[in-house]
């Protein structure tokens, strides 16, 4: 069930559609509030998001394994290749996120799991994570530049995070995000832009976007 709010900034209406979210941007001043109670408290704000041709909005809908989802946040993050979205999802009521880079999209949860320390990670050395074994497949120093909508934790502009990516022979996906402490662990696996039935999608630069499976 989703909460209505004023932003504490600029007045606007805020929607807050999952439970899980606890800090919110306002789309109209860039405003950052932490949920308390029955308001909102100003703690900052966020510079706009950079223009990355992504075909994903807030309020994008679609299915992962047959569960309904929609888009309602974003974190982009620039690393040595160019930029990268984190898209916070409301998936039937839990949270998810949506992970698009240079059109490979990957679909995770955070869940709770011990992992070595980030120096003692080297590309292609394998890690247990929940009893799975993963390989290390990328590591990459990445600076949050801007965020949007709703999010399970405080956004912090100019932040640099140490990013650990992890694969496995089955296409599962996990992630360490060493900027948490302890460090933060998702699980999930790989997916293509056309299995996850995606609608309300963005034109992009005036074209539409191919037509596939929607939700």
């Amino acid at each position: 069930m989703s909460s209505q709010y004023e932003c504490p900034s600029c007045g606007a209406p805020i929607q807050v559609k999952n439970r899980a979210s606890l800090y919110v941007v306002c789309e109209y001043c860039n405003t950052t509030s932490l949920r308390k109670d029955v308001n909102l408290e100003e703690v900052g704000k966020a510079s706009g998001v950079v223009e990355d041709g992504s075909p994903i909005q807030l309020g994008t809908v679609g299915k992962w394994n047959n569960i309904p989802f929609e888009v309602i946040g974003r974190i982009q993050l620039h690393y040595a290749l160019g930029f990268w979205n984190e898209w916070h999802l409301d998936l039937n009521g839990e949270s998810a996120w949506l992970s698009e880079s240079n059109g490979n999209y990957v679909i995770s949860k955070k869940v709770e799991a011990l992992v070595p320390k980030a120096e003692e990670l080297k590309v292609y050395s394998y890690v247990d994570i929940a009893g799975k074994a993963f390989y290390v497949k990328d590591i990459q120093e990445a600076t949050c530049i801007s965020a949007q909508g709703e999010l399970p934790f405080r956004f912090q502009e100019q932040y640099t995070a140490k990013m650990v990516d992890l694969a496995n022979e089955t296409l599962e996906f996990a992630s360490i995000d060493y900027s948490d402490d302890p460090a933060g662990v998702y699980l999930g696996e790989f997916t293509d832009f056309f299995k996850l039935r995606l609608g309300n999608l963005r034109e992009i630069y005036g074209f539409p976007i191919p037509k596939g499976e929607v939700a």
